[in-house]
């Protein structure tokens, strides 16, 4: 059992490293990335609840075989409510904090927050269905919820560097796309995943493989531009 709970660890806080070392300008305090993972991790917990009697909901209202189901179960239930989650944890913990002066600053908060709520729920997984489970997750579930959140923090430092500039637009747009983009790759990712076919396995493979292409690039491109929120 140590083992299996171990291998849910693990990957996530690899990614988590792996994030914090390219955050080359400044380093953000111990303690805020072990709030934003320990509250990201805490928060599987409610966020399970409300998925749960909003999941109920559907099923007493839709054809749980439909497409109808399948994309509010994968767009609503789930990613929309793990991504406003996440989200909110991030925003409470960081948005004021002096810490948060650099745009890539967004990434590493967003990372450690997705990721302690991704090892939280990859226990869950692993403690219940074992080692193959355990792999599998490794490969696909836990690098998706870090891109997710890369994107999600692209976007929240984005924000934060517009209301700084005072740029009203800048800011309401960064702020949208900091939860559309997650949620949308989120719930095609679910989407995907939940095709029960040869051909659906092909297309889910492929699309895991292009999504992490593109996310390292970006990763290291957001790394490569980092700059101050504000110029002053």
């Amino acid at each position: 059992m140590t083992f299996l709970i171990w291998l849910a660890v693990i990957p996530g806080l690899y990614l988590i490293l792996r994030v914090y070392k390219l955050d080359k300008q400044e380093k953000e305090p111990a303690m805020l990335i072990f709030m934003l993972i320990l509250l990201g991790a805490v928060s599987v917990f409610p966020i399970a609840f409300l998925e749960n009697c909003l999941d109920g909901l559907f099923v007493s209202m839709l054809n749980t075989r439909g497409i109808v189901y399948m994309l509010i179960e994968n767009f609503i239930v789930v990613a929309l409510l793990e991504e406003v989650g996440k989200f909110f944890i991030m925003e409470r913990c960081s948005w004021n904090n002096p810490a948060f002066n650099y745009h890539f600053d967004g990434i590493v908060y967003a990372v450690c927050t997705g990721m302690g709520f991704a090892i939280a729920e990859n226990i869950m997984y692993v403690v219940r269905y074992g080692f193959e489970t355990a792999v599998i997750r490794m490969l696909t579930a836990i690098p998706a919820h870090c891109i997710f959140a890369i994107f999600m923090g692209h976007y929240y430092g984005a924000s934060k560097a517009a209301e700084i500039a005072g740029d009203r637009a800048g800011y309401a747009y960064a702020r949208k796309m900091s939860l559309i983009v997650p949620i949308v790759l989120h719930g095609g990712y679910d989407v995907v995943a939940a095709l029960d076919s040869f051909i659906g396995t092909i297309i889910f493979i492929v699309a895991v493989v292009a999504l992490d292409i593109v996310a390292v690039i970006r990763l290291h491109q957001y790394s490569r531009e980092d700059r101050p929120v504000s110029n002053q």
